[in-house]
């Protein structure tokens, strides 16, 4: 089984704004052994919680860059990592999220900017 291990260095101004937990002597540290089908699988668990849908609204109600930034404000209050599209003369959002559809429509409609029944 493969294993991965790496000394690090660390020195000067950047050792001290960053500090390293595993710092020993001269400032090297080893770092924890981690074997390739944990790392993978780890990653791969990461990989497929986070998948995200596109999806559009049409917002009667978004007419300016302001009510945008509402918007924007809202849907990034039930996902941070959401990515966010707005046209306000369209009147239209695409949303990049991992968040249910749903959830974000009642977070609009919380906002003040019900999205259109389709």
């Amino acid at each position: 089984m493969s294993q991965i291990s790496a000394p690090v260095r660390c020195s000067g101004a950047r050792a001290e704004r960053f500090p390293n937990p595993w710092r020993t002597g001269a400032g090297v540290a080893t770092r924890r052994m981690l074997d390739l089908p944990t790392v993978a699988t780890l990653m791969l668990a990461v990989h497929i919680e986070k998948r995200s849908l596109i999806m559009q609204f049409h917002l009667d109600d978004m007419t300016c860059g302001g009510c945008a930034r509402s918007v924007t404000k809202a849907i990034q209050s039930v996902d941070a990592h959401a990515v966010v599209a707005t046209d306000p003369p369209a009147r239209l959002v695409t949303v990049e999220t991992s968040a249910p559809r749903a959830q974000i429509a009642e977070a609009l409609r919380e906002a003040g900017f019900p999205p259109r029944e389709s």
